[in-house]
């Protein structure tokens, strides 16, 4: 059974102790397990990790509404990501924003990251670079690799902040020490260009057989052989 067929698993499985009512009836725990399982599938690959979340949202939008109105940011950013989508509610940005910010204002890290990403593509509310790197900041000082990462790009091409390579390169190193394969890219193509090739070299080749940069990640490398 693939990593995916296996996540999908104890995300149903999760689901069908909520709706049975085994496990001590506890929602709030499972909903809590739900999150923590999305979220470990969400650091290694973002794209899947959502994929299975609509999977399995429709059945479980229910539960989290109650819970996200009772206060709990784990189901609040689960209901917004449910209202960007439509997934068994009326789609709305503006519903989504506006529970994402719940969740965010009670610090959880991966809501602000998402709030951060509604101010950065007016996402129910109107663009604003100065609060999306806010509220990545702040989801960043959690040590959210895709915060980091989004941060360090504000810096490196001075958005919503002023430009500062150093803060770039710092926040890019934070978020690819966790794994963070954009930063990792980002960092190794920073480096190449201001003619470090060592630090370059390091970082290029662990997206060398990614989908989206293995080919310039490979060329770089090249180069710095052939240098």
């Amino acid at each position: 059974m693939t990593n995916r067929n296996l996540s999908l698993v104890t995300l149903l499985s999760l689901s069908l102790i909520a709706v049975t009512g085994c496990g001590g009836g506890d929602e709030t725990g499972v909903i809590r397990q739900e999150f923590q399982t999305f979220l470990n599938d969400h650091t290694k690959d973002s794209r899947s990790a959502w994929t299975r979340f609509g999977e399995m949202a429709e059945s479980r939008v229910s539960a989290w509404e109650k819970a996200a109105k009772g206060g709990m940011p784990e189901a609040q950013v689960f209901l917004g990501r449910c209202y960007y989508h439509g997934y068994g509610v009326a789609k709305s940005d503006t519903e989504a924003m506006n529970w994402y910010r719940k969740a965010a204002e009670q610090g959880l890290a991966f809501a602000q990251h998402e709030l951060a990403i509604c101010y950065w593509s007016s996402i129910g509310v109107s663009q604003d670079e100065a609060e999306a790197v806010k509220w990545h900041r702040k989801a960043a000082e959690q040590g959210f690799a895709a915060s980091q990462n989004s941060l360090a790009t504000m810096y490196h091409f001075g958005q919503g902040v002023s430009e500062d390579e150093a803060e770039a390169v710092k926040w890019y190193r934070k978020a690819a020490e966790q794994g963070n394969l954009d930063a990792a890219y980002s960092l190794g193509e920073l480096y190449y260009f201001s003619k470090d090739y060592t630090e370059a070299a390091r970082w290029l080749r662990i997206v060398q057989d990614h989908r989206l940069y293995g080919e310039s990640a490979t060329e770089m490398l090249k180069a710095i052989e052939d240098n």
